[in-house]
């Protein structure tokens, strides 16, 4: 609800700035801010007729509604919530970033009350500061001895190698997506330092990422236009100014806007490979392949920085628990799946275009480089930005069937990305069974976790787009029955609905004008547009909370307690992490208790650890 009133609140907006120039009317000024706040880039009026006021508008609305933009608002309220709550956890965590080392007599010191306060059962306050600072700053250091003087719960403690967690003092073996499971007060305090310095790690890199990539765009598209003696007359010619149309094409190319100051898109600039190719790296690195190139980076700057850093550490826990920090950072195998889902679409797209449409004159004529970066630049166009080389209303029928379906699909690989590494959501969809199920599902074919979310996503979707259809056929009845209008036929408004759905922004136009199909429409059918795009921008979003947005509570420890009751871990599908699952009763381990703990067999023992760990909640609380 927060994400429909945050792209409601700007659409809004957007309008009530842009209509007082009076040279549009306001359902056409709503249009456009809906069209901004949504990225889908569709227009009903031509963008190089406003005024520049307008434009300017227009430009900026979309970076503050990008999803890269929201998704780090969100990084930075889950920093605050961690400074506000944790108080003693950040003043730690930013002592060890301003000296980067902690003596080892101080950790000597510190384990020495940690075996303590294990032991006895208390502590005093100055040893209990001294064991919070140092686990927020995840220095601490494990001694030879650790496990006989300090037994704590092993729900999730395993003898191995540190090298799996070496940002912790203790062997954690996390379960699915990172949950850990049955851990101390000392130990979740621990996990909470590394998790609030990896926040603003990577706060800093997302910021940095953000601001490049925009600057990048401006290096590349401005100077290229400027110096150019082809194509600075065709800027000129739809009176505008050339570093402006600069400015304003990289960032709508970045932030998938799909519009630029020339009233046929790209199609004066076939020629021109040299921002084709830039925008077509923008468009990629803004949207579908944003997951991919931020966790490279994450990757290189892992490499590149030097080990057993604080800075090191807080690289490898996101590279590690990358669905703990951030909504649209996916593990290592999720993270290549995604990209080879990119890859296999855009060739794809290539191909179909080339292929069905080797007789087009327009096509045919070019040289094979320029179809090549032609195809290059459409293919990732069609699936985000909307941007169009080419006329579309003259290509083969089975190139634009290609096209809707691809356009309704462009959000599924990152929404079923951010869904299938979402414990809470496999929950929420019945993959993630309880204990009591085990023997019944092993010998039960699971059911496929993509199969289950594409079945649910078409659920949710073909009902609204076909409602819009079925409104705006009866809105535009008499003008879709005319024999006379060859182009205001009933393929082209579902191309235009499934565009607005999909907020891509291609559209097959109209024969009388520049603007896209939807700017010949009646009022209500633009309103129906404009609900398919609000609608249309909410569909890659969880359907359950997602842990990479959860605020810091109790309240999320007792969550990830009671997933200890559910471990049985989904099957594997594609692009699946395998891992190693490690939870109280797998394989026939028996979880280590505290110290007086009694149970019945390796359920009872399960129980009363969760019962303990609960009662220690409540005493820290």
């Amino acid at each position: 609800m927060i994400h429909y009133a945050y792209i409601l609140l700007w659409t809004i907006v957007t309008s009530v700035i842009i209509y007082p120039a009076k040279n549009v009317s306001y359902t056409d000024a709503l249009f456009f801010g809906c069209a901004a706040a949504t990225q889908s880039g569709l227009n009903t009026v031509d963008l190089n007729d406003m005024r520049t006021y307008q434009q300017v508008v227009i430009y900026c609305v979309p970076m503050v509604t990008s999803p890269i933009f929201i998704h780090t608002a969100v990084v930075f309220v889950r920093i605050y919530w961690f400074e506000k709550r944790f108080q003693h956890l950040v003043q730690s965590a930013r002592t060890i970033r301003r000296t980067g080392t902690v003596s080892e007599s101080s950790s000597s010191d510190v384990e020495q009350q940690s075996s303590k306060m294990s032991s006895n059962g208390s502590s005093s306050s100055n040893g209990s500061s001294l064991v919070n600072d140092d686990i927020a700053a995840g220095t601490s250091r494990r001694s030879p001895d650790d496990s006989a003087a300090n037994p704590q719960p092993k729900v999730v403690l395993e003898a191995g190698s540190r090298d799996e967690t070496p940002y912790l003092s203790w062997n954690a073996r996390p379960g699915r997506n990172s949950t850990f499971i049955g851990l101390n007060e000392a130990q979740r305090d621990e996990l909470g330092g590394i998790e609030y310095r990896s926040l603003k790690t990577l706060a800093v890199i997302l910021i940095s990422y953000y601001l490049f990539f925009h600057v990048f765009g401006l290096i590349c598209l401005v100077p290229w236009i400027m110096r150019s003696t082809k194509y600075g007359p065709v800027i000129r010619q739809a009176g505008q100014g050339r570093p402006w149309w600069g400015v304003f094409t990289a960032g709508s190319a970045f932030n998938d806007f799909g519009l630029t100051m020339t009233p046929n898109s790209m199609e004066s600039f076939q020629q021109a490979a040299f921002p084709l190719l830039v925008m077509s790296f923008l468009i990629i690195i803004g949207n579908t392949a944003f997951p991919c190139m931020l966790r490279f980076i994450i990757w290189i700057l892992s490499i590149v920085v030097r080990r057993d850093t604080p800075l090191w550490d807080e690289l490898r826990f996101l590279l590690d628990h990358p669905r703990r920090c951030f909504t649209l950072l996916f593990p290592q195998k999720a993270t290549w799946w995604l990209f080879a889902t990119v890859i296999v679409l855009n060739v794809v797209n290539m191909v179909v275009l080339v292929v069905l449409n080797l007789d087009n004159s327009e096509i045919g004529s070019m040289s094979s480089g320029t179809r090549s970066v032609v195809s290059l630049f459409q293919a990732c166009s069609t699936r985000t930005a909307g941007f169009s080389i080419i006329d579309l209303s003259n290509l083969h029928p089975g190139t634009l069937v290609c096209y809707l379906v691809l356009m309704y699909i462009s959000v599924f690989p990152i929404a079923i990305s951010v869904r299938r590494t979402n414990v809470y959501e496999e929950r929420s969809v019945g993959v993630y069974s309880s204990a009591d199920d085990h023997e019944q599902e092993r010998n039960t074919k699971q059911p496929s976790y993509v199969g289950i979310h594409l079945r649910r996503q078409l659920g949710s979707d073909l009902w609204y787009i076909f409602l819009g259809l079925f409104i705006i056929a009866i809105v535009e009845g008499g003008r879709l029955s005319i024999s006379k209008l060859p182009s205001f036929n009933i393929f082209a408004v579902f191309f235009e609905i499934v565009s607005a759905y999909g907020t891509i922004g291609l559209s097959l136009g109209y024969t009388t004008g520049n603007t896209s199909f939807v700017g010949h429409f009646q009022t209500i059918s633009k309103l129906v547009i404009i609900a398919m795009q609000i609608r249309g921008r909410h569909r890659g979003l969880p359907y359950a909370l997602d842990r990479s947005v959860l605020l810091p509570s109790e309240s999320i420890h007792k969550s990830e307690l009671a997933q200890a009751e559910e471990h049985i871990p989904l099957n594997q599908c594609a692009g699946g992490d395998q891992g190693t699952h490690h939870f109280p009763g797998a394989a026939g381990e028996r979880p280590q208790l505290p110290h007086g703990a009694v149970g019945e067999g390796a359920r009872g023992e399960h129980r009363l650890g969760i019962g303990t760990a609960l009662s220690t909640l409540a005493g820290a609380s």
